[in-house]
């Protein structure tokens, strides 16, 4: 797992105690598996810009960005020029 994936499966473990022993791999379905909902995606949201001091634009809000750990990852890089050492 990449680093950047493990720093938000931390914080989606913190939001979501329930899943503290679920195996979740960087392709695994966040709400499928039951880590996120609609509630959790905005505090995740909200949490994401403030540990990475970013701000998400409204076209970024959509499930398909929150579905699993890489495609939160790849947001993250991608768009928002997010490094984790």
């Amino acid at each position: 797992m990449v680093k950047l994936d493990s720093s938000i499966l931390e914080i989606v473990r913190e939001l979501n105690p329930r899943i503290a022993g679920q195996v979740i791999e960087s392709d695994t379905n966040l709400l499928d598996c039951g880590a996120l909902d609609s509630a959790l995606m905005v505090q995740l949201v909200l949490r994401l810009e403030d540990k990475f001091s970013i701000k998400f634009e409204f076209e970024d809000m959509r499930q398909e960005s929150f579905r699993d750990l890489a495609s939160i990852r790849n947001l993250l890089t991608a768009k928002y020029k997010v490094q984790v050492a």
